[in-house]
């Protein structure tokens, strides 16, 4: 299971998040 919550955080992308994967959508927005 902590390898699927990882894989599914870093590198599956996400319509609700303009797909970007949670992680890349957070440091997106952290960083503006």
């Amino acid at each position: 299971l902590p390898r699927w919550i990882e894989d599914y955080n870093c590198s599956h992308p996400h319509s609700g998040l303009n797909m970007k994967s949670p992680r890349e959508f957070l440091a997106m927005k952290l960083a503006s």
